[in-house]
C-alpha cells in the first residue's frame, strides 16, 4: 500500500507532463493540417426579389494556420461574402497554468475602406470578454461597397429611386461575463456623422444634409434596452420645403418610437413637434408642426406667384402625414400675422400675382386695385391658409387688411382670394433655392 501511495504522485506528474507536451505540440499539429474551405449557401435567406442580383449566393472562408509563440496560433484567411471578397487575420495564445486565453483579430472588405478589429480574453477565474470596433469609415459612392449594396437593395422599395449616400460611420460593441454569472452583459453603439442622402420617394424629391446620430443598446442575455437617440441634420428638403438645423429626441417603446420633441428652423422662424408615436413597420404617422416667428418674406417667397419683398412675422400650424409609399401628405394649414403687429409688402411688378388671380376668376377691377396696393402696402392682417380638396389638389387662400400709400395718399385695403390646384403648382422650390443661397 505504501509503495502504491508513493507511485501516484509520479503518475500524476507524468500525466501532467504528457498533457503539457500535447498542448505545446498542438499548435504545430493544428498548423500542419490543410483545412478545407468552409462554404455555406445563404441564398435562401435573401429576399426573393434581390436573390438574382448576386452572382454568388454563398459565404466562403479559407483559413491558413501558423504556430505563434510557445502556446499560440495565428490565422490568416480570405473569403467571399456574397459578391464581396474579404480578408482577416487573428492571433490567439493560452496559458495552461493560468487557465486563460487571449487574442486579437482584424478584418476588412477588399476594395473598400471598411475595416474592423476585435480583442478577446477568457479566464477560468475572470470569465470572458470581447470588444469589436469599426473605426470611423467613409461610406458612399466611392467606398466600393455602399453603392453596390444600394443597387441590390433598391428593388425592395420600388417607390424609391435615385438614391445617393455619402457620409461617415463607426461602430463599437462589447460583451463579457464573469465566473459568478454565466449570462453575458453586452453593449453596442453606432455613430453616423455628416451623412448626405438624396432620393426620390413616391415621385417626391427628398434630401438630407449633415445628418448625424448615435444609436445604441445594452442588454443582459436576451434582454435589450435601446438607448435614447438624438438625431440631427443641417438641412432637410422635401416637396419644395426646407428645414434647417433639425433635431429630435427619440425613445423606443415596445411597439413604436416615441419622438418626445423635434424641431427645425424654417423660413427664419421655428417649427416644433411634440409627442409623436411612429410605428416603423407601417411607416404611417400624423403630426402637426407648430410654427412660430416665421419670416413673412421667406414664407411668401415660397409661393410661385410672389416676386417681391415682405416684412413681419407669422405663426400657425402645418399638419403633415407620412405614409409609406406615398411620401408626405399636407393637411389643412394656416399662417397668420401676429395680432397687434404690422408688416409691409412691396411688389414692383405684380404681373405673376395678377395672372394667378385672373386664373382664379378675380375681376379685373379688383386685380387693378390690388396691383396698386401691393406696391407699398402696410398690413395689420396677413393670413395664408391651405386646405386639402383632393388627393393632390389644395386650395390656397390669402387675406390682407391694412393700408396702401401711393403718391402721398393712404387708403384702407381689404382683400381675399382663394387659388386652387396641385400643391406642387402652389408651392415651388423657391424656398429650397433661397435656403441654399443663404448657406453659401
Amino acid at each position: 500500500m505504501r509503495g502504491g501511495r508513493r507511485v501516484w504522485p509520479w503518475v500524476a506528474a507524468g500525466a501532467f507532463a504528457l498533457l503539457a507536451a500535447l498542448l505545446a505540440l498542438a499548435p504545430s499539429i493544428v498548423a500542419a493540417v490543410d483545412w478545407p474551405e468552409y462554404v455555406r449557401d445563404v441564398s435562401d435567406s435573401l429576399p426573393e426579389e434581390i436573390r438574382g442580383r448576386f452572382t454568388n449566393g454563398t459565404v466562403r472562408v479559407k483559413v491558413r494556420l501558423e504556430r505563434s509563440g510557445w502556446c499560440g496560433l495565428s490565422a490568416k484567411g480570405t473569403g467571399l461574402l456574397l459578391d464581396w471578397p474579404f480578408t482577416f487575420e487573428s492571433q490567439v495564445g493560452w496559458s495552461l497554468f493560468a487557465l486563460s486565453a487571449e487574442g486579437s483579430a482584424s478584418f476588412g472588405l477588399d476594395g473598400t475602406g471598411i475595416r474592423g478589429g476585435a480583442e478577446f480574453s477568457a479566464s477560468a477565474r475572470r470569465g470572458w470578454n470581447i470588444d469589436v470596433a469599426v473605426p470611423e469609415t467613409e461610406i458612399g459612392e466611392g467606398d466600393g461597397f455602399t453603392a453596390a449594396a444600394l443597387r441590390r437593395i433598391a428593388p425592395l422599395a420600388p417607390s424609391v429611386s435615385n438614391i445617393v449616400v455619402n457620409g461617415k460611420m463607426r461602430f463599437a460593441a462589447s460583451a463579457s461575463t464573469t465566473n459568478s454569472a454565466a449570462v453575458p452583459v453586452w453593449e453596442a453603439d453606432a455613430w453616423i456623422k455628416g451623412l448626405d442622402v438624396s432620393l426620390v420617394a413616391a415621385e417626391t424629391p427628398v434630401a438630407v444634409s449633415g445628418f448625424g446620430v448615435h444609436a445604441g443598446a445594452t442588454g443582459i442575455g436576451g434582454h435589450v434596452d435601446v438607448k435614447p437617440a438624438f438625431p440631427h441634420a443641417t438641412l432637410l428638403e422635401a416637396a419644395g420645403f426646407a428645414l434647417s438645423n433639425a433635431f429630435a429626441s427619440v425613445r423606443a417603446t415596445e411597439t413604436s418610437l416615441l419622438v418626445t420633441e423635434a424641431g427645425a428652423d424654417v423660413c427664419g422662424g421655428k417649427a416644433r413637434v411634440y409627442s409623436l408615436f411612429l410605428n416603423p413597420e407601417r411607416l404611417d404617422a400624423g403630426f402637426t408642426l407648430l410654427l412660430d416667428d416665421i419670416d413673412a418674406g421667406l414664407a411668401l417667397g415660397s409661393i410661385s406667384a410672389f416676386e417681391g419683398t415682405a416684412t413681419g412675422r407669422l405663426h400657425g400650424k402645418l399638419p403633415l402625414r407620412i405614409r409609406g409609399g406615398e411620401g408626405i401628405v399636407f393637411g389643412d394649414s394656416y399662417l397668420h400675422s401676429i395680432p397687434g403687429e404690422t408688416g409691409t409688402i412691396r411688389i414692383g411688378d405684380a404681373t405673376p400675382v395678377l395672372d394667378s388671380l385672373a386664373a382664379a376668376g378675380v375681376p379685373a377691377a379688383e386685380r387693378a386695385n390690388l396691383a396698386k396696393a401691393v406696391k407699398n402696402l402696410s398690413y395689420s392682417v396677413l393670413n395664408l391658409s391651405l386646405e386639402k380638396e383632393g388627393e393632390r389638389s389644395h386650395a390656397l387662400g390669402f387675406k390682407l387688411e391694412g393700408t396702401a400709400t401711393d403718391g402721398g395718399k393712404t387708403v384702407p385695403v381689404s382683400f381675399g382670394v382663394t387659388l386652387h390646384g396641385e400643391l406642387q403648382e402652389l408651392v415651388n422650390t423657391g424656398l429650397k433655392a433661397q435656403r441654399r443661397k443663404a448657406e453659401k
